[in-house]
């Protein structure tokens, strides 16, 4: 009787231990099944160079970005190669929750004020229904405050704003490179002429190289879509497309970034619509990006 006793309970023994590694089993694949890893760090910076990119801050983050452009380097030793010319940008982005990031910032440029939201709807990712990508909403308002050229006239208010809508559409290929599209629609509420278009299409594109640990090379240029000759010219020139070609470095809580673009402004409707200078000619500003996060 005994060893039968402890036969049964040899044989309930092991049947509890079976149930218990089944239940575990199932437990991890039913976790795995539905696990999700975002991808991190497609870029290093909210900005690639000039324009937007897919990052923002986390949730309660809050970034301060200085930028800084100087003048052309074609203006040789009396400007002092471009550096009596300096432009700067100061500006804050605040995420308040995940994947929404409002941002304002004012620049010495034309004394324009700029603001956006920029919203996060798609996120790349592996796993339970992975994304290949990442999509981001931006909407940018830029305000001139300079002085009316004709201050007799009636003039509006809003004659001083203009607008961009765009998508940012972006994907990390591996731990070395990542590329980013940028449709891009900008508005104008004031005009030159009768004949200029309010709407403005450019397309953007722009890059990311891993180096190290520490440093990326980095790339951004975009196309006027509309026809030049409907767009607002700069000084009387027909605007350029904008080429920026960088160098990203990582340092802690900080990141550096340095580069060269024909473009002088550094808000969206400035850089994408108003670049006046060239490649060609030597028409290049040496400039600089420095980016500090903080936690709140």
């Amino acid at each position: 009787m005994k060893k039968i006793c402890l036969f049964l309970g040899i044989i309930f023994t092991f049947n509890a231990f079976s149930q218990d590694d089944l239940m575990a089993l199932l437990e991890e694949e039913t976790k795995d099944s539905t696990a999700k890893d975002y991808v991190i760090a497609t870029f290093k910076s909210p900005r690639i160079i000039n324009g937007h990119s897919i990052e923002m801050p986390a949730k309660n983050e809050l970034i301060f970005i200085i930028s800084h452009r100087f003048g052309r380097l074609n203006g040789g030793a009396y400007e002092f190669f471009g550096l009596d010319q300096a432009t700067i940008r100061l500006g804050l982005e605040y995420s308040p929750i995940e994947n929404l990031c409002f941002g304002i910032g004012r620049s010495t440029y034309k004394k324009n004020f700029d603001g956006f939201v920029k919203w996060r709807f798609l996120r790349q990712s592996t796993g339970y229904k992975a994304s290949p990508i990442t999509m981001v909403y931006l909407a940018t308002m830029s305000l001139t405050s300079l002085k009316w050229e004709n201050p007799d006239r009636v003039n509006y208010f809003t004659s001083r704003l203009s607008y961009t809508h765009q998508i940012l559409i972006a994907r990390k290929f591996n731990k070395y490179f990542s590329l980013q599209l940028m449709p891009t629609l900008v508005h104008k509420n004031l005009v030159q002429t009768m004949q200029q278009s309010n709407d403005i299409f450019a397309m953007g594109v722009g890059g990311r190289i891993k180096i190290t640990n520490r440093i990326a090379l980095t790339g951004e240029y975009y196309y006027l879509i509309t026809d030049k000759n409907k767009i607002p010219t700069v000084g009387g020139i027909a605007p350029y497309n904008s080429l920026a070609l960088g160098v990203d470095i990582e340092t802690g809580g900080h990141v550096f970034q340095l580069q060269f673009t024909n473009s002088q402004p550094m808000y969206n409707t400035g850089f994408i619509t108003e670049t006046n200078s060239s490649w060609s000619n030597g028409g290049v500003h040496f400039g600089f990006n420095i980016t500090r996060t903080f936690s709140l």
